[in-house]
């Protein structure tokens, strides 16, 4: 082989060996890169489990660290306050606000005790943030108490939420489930001013309220609390309580970061999910001056009170009060049941009976009276002529 022929041939062997050695530089290279990404993603996983785990800890550790107020169930203290002196507060139409004021969020929660039994007075358990304890004033909107009360003994609001919140306005909860889906019940009449129904019950803070579409009669289950003053809601809304015990916790719902409401445009929407834990009676001790001293005398009587059309036959829902024309205070403010009665135990005395509100039917607004010694009354209502549209 000639001379030259062996030198091209060392040069094409020298030319691949290079070649195989950037190809083996090149694959080296890719693999410690590959490798570097693989334990940088291992690295992120890691980190974010343990930061995961360090969150979900922190938030048992917040569950479990926070307690909610203890009631005694003591059976002679949870009968002490079940006598509701409502006169303390202004009796149905004529709300004292200035009385109301000083009663919102004027007591503890241990002037209160448990009870199994339907009250004046319920506590709303916020899950992480503590209790809120109304008083319903069945005086002022006896319709919507009477909702209230039967949605709370039926656990209607257990694991519902605030899905509304608006700061220096009001919380609103009590009708969307945690999943977001909207727990159904009947409508009930608005008991507010301007849908017939006298209601001075002013919305001001701790006013807690009904919430309603335009429709003025579809309120269910959904009720708001005010953080503050609206007065551009008074007459509007069926107002039927007020909290004596918890605006601190109303306060820390209402301070929550809230998003965009995906349907209405309004932020109002709370990131976080504030969940109704439960809904329950309580009834005040003697003590605190929210329940009467005193319980019912021996000496009282069995009053029936009935409704009827001209027809004779029943009318129901027919709201009314009783007042003592000796004393001038009203022992009773009632409504009948769907066979157009009420039936109450109060001391003997000179009573006149007013009706409040009798949707459809025209009735004497002076009052009929109940002499001393009478302890049932039927009043007969004339329904009103049926308007044309």
């Amino acid at each position: 082989m000639a001379k030259k022929d062996i030198l091209t041939d060392e040069k094409k062997i020298s030319a691949r060996k290079k070649a195989k050695q950037k190809k083996l530089r090149e694959t080296i290279l890719i693999i410690v890169i590959v490798t570097i990404l693989v334990l940088i993603d291992a690295a992120l996983v890691v980190a974010v489990l343990k930061y995961n785990e360090e969150h979900d800890h922190d938030h048992e550790e917040q569950a479990t660290e926070f307690e909610y107020p203890e009631y005694s169930e003591d059976d002679k203290l949870a009968t002490e306050g079940i006598y509701y002196d409502i006169t303390k507060t202004g009796i149905g139409l004529d709300v004292d606000m200035d009385k109301v004021a000083k009663e919102i969020d004027a007591y503890d929660y241990d002037d209160f005790v448990a009870t199994n039994r339907e009250s004046d007075f319920v506590t709303i358990r916020v899950e992480g943030y503590g209790d809120i304890i109304v008083a319903l004033r069945s005086d002022i909107a006896p319709k919507t108490v009477a909702n209230f009360k039967k949605l709370v003994a039926s656990d209607f609001y257990k694991d519902t939420v605030f899905h509304r919140v608006r700061k220096d306005f009001m919380i609103q909860g009590g009708g969307v489930t945690k999943s977001g889906s909207d727990k159904k019940t009947d409508a009930i009449y608005g008991e507010f001013t301007e849908n017939g129904h006298v209601n001075n019950l002013l919305h001001e803070r701790g006013i807690i309220s009904m919430a309603r579409t335009t429709d003025r009669d579809s309120a269910t289950s959904q009720f708001f609390i005010m953080h503050a003053d609206s007065a551009d809601l008074n007459k509007l809304y069926a107002s039927f309580g007020y909290v004596l015990a918890g605006m601190d916790v109303v306060d820390a719902i209402a301070k929550v970061e809230v998003t965009k409401n995906a349907t209405t445009g309004e932020q109002s929407s709370p990131k976080t999910q504030i969940v109704i834990k439960d809904v329950f009676f309580v009834e005040p001790k003697k003590d605190t001056g929210i329940g009467v001293a005193e319980q019912p005398t021996t000496k009282a009587e069995n009053y029936k009170i009935k409704v009827v059309d001209a027809d004779g036959k029943a009318v129901a829902g027919v709201t009314f009060k009783m007042t003592d024309e000796k004393t001038g205070k009203c022992p009773v403010y009632s409504l009948t049941n769907a066979q157009g009665e009420a039936g109450f135990a109060i001391e003997p005395s000179d009573y006149l009976l007013q009706i409040v509100q009798a949707t459809g039917y025209k009735f004497d607004a002076k009052g009929y009276k109940l002499p001393e010694g009478t302890t049932e009354l039927t009043i007969t209502v004339e329904k009103l002529p049926e308007t044309e549209e």
